[in-house]
């Protein structure tokens, strides 16, 4: 299959990609704006393509190291190749391998970050691509959100936290699945379902999506005539206490770092081309901290 090599600005990464199959688009550059990534963070990529998501956040962060995770075959050699081309094997590290194989390649509770831009449509839904490389990477035909959930389950620490980039529209499947692994259906009794939940969090996301859960249970199975669901929360799970008066942390000294007008007006001429207000106004965030961040380190 022939490949392109681009250059992207942000981190300076270049990057190979098939020239006619999966192509990354804005969405992995957009999750790395939405990211808490600290010092020393090991990071995994679920369903990783071309290796995006962890050329750029090796580039950008001070992260320990970063695992991506791609099933597809030539995807897995193009992002083992991406790593290699931007020097950055002594943090990113590629396994060509199915993630509901997890437990076999990363050990439980060792990672801090968890991120993912997986398929969007259901297998059978929408019209799905031609070349095999874009179908896999828009529907799931090798995996749904359910088994992206249980291997970030497996991979996080106590506290550890999973970022995913994911369609509006399918947003209460995406919040079922989630609150789903945390969750576990103990008995039916005269049409209530006992569920216990092992953190409170999920017990108040569940409280407010019951009903959705409820006509999603029935529509599945209409014999089992359950009318409610009664939530109980594990012993000794944490008490919940929201924060109060939480302050943020004070940005690091670099992002006050001033730009001239050329530089400015070079982030403007890349953003000409980005119709989507919202997008082009967080792109321009991301591309200034990325020339600020540049000047501190040619400062120093």
């Amino acid at each position: 299959m022939k490949e392109t090599l681009n250059n992207l600005s942000i981190g300076n990464l270049q990057v190979l990609q098939a020239e006619s199959g999966y192509r990354f688009s804005l969405d992995p550059i957009l999750l790395t704006r939405f990211l808490d990534v600290k010092k020393g963070f090991r990071v995994v990529d679920l369903g990783t393509g071309c290796g995006i998501l962890p050329l750029l956040l090796a580039r950008l962060e001070d992260v320990e190291e970063c695992i991506g995770i791609e099933l597809q075959p030539a995807l897995a050699d193009r992002a083992v190749r991406n790593v290699e081309l931007n020097f950055l094997r002594d943090r990113v590290r590629i396994i060509h391998d199915d993630i509901r194989n997890i437990r076999a390649l990363v050990p439980a509770g060792s990672i801090d970050l968890v991120v993912s831009n997986p398929p969007y449509r259901r297998s059978g839904t929408g019209k799905i691509a031609p070349n095999d490389e874009r179908a896999a990477a828009r529907h799931e035909l090798a995996g749904g959100v359910a088994d992206f959930i249980g291997a970030a389950r497996w991979l996080l620490k106590n506290g550890g936290n999973f970022s995913v980039i994911y369609l509006a529209e399918r947003l209460p499947e995406l919040m079922t699945a989630m609150i789903a692994a945390r969750a576990r259906p103990l008995k039916l009794r005269k049409g209530v379902l006992e569920v216990q939940v092992d953190h409170p969090v999920w017990m108040q996301q569940l409280q407010m999506m019951k009903p959705q859960i409820l006509e999603k249970i029935n529509s599945k199975l209409p014999n089992a005539g359950i009318t409610d669901i009664y939530l109980r929360q594990t012993r000794g799970a944490p008490t919940y206490r929201p924060a109060k008066n939480r302050q943020k942390p004070e940005p690091p000294p670099w992002t006050k770092i001033e730009l001239t007008d050329a530089e400015k007006e070079s982030i403007e001429e890349e953003l000409s081309a980005v119709k989507n207000t919202e997008v082009k106004l967080e792109l321009r965030k991301l591309f200034t901290l990325q020339k600020q961040l540049d000047k501190e380190r040619r400062n120093n």
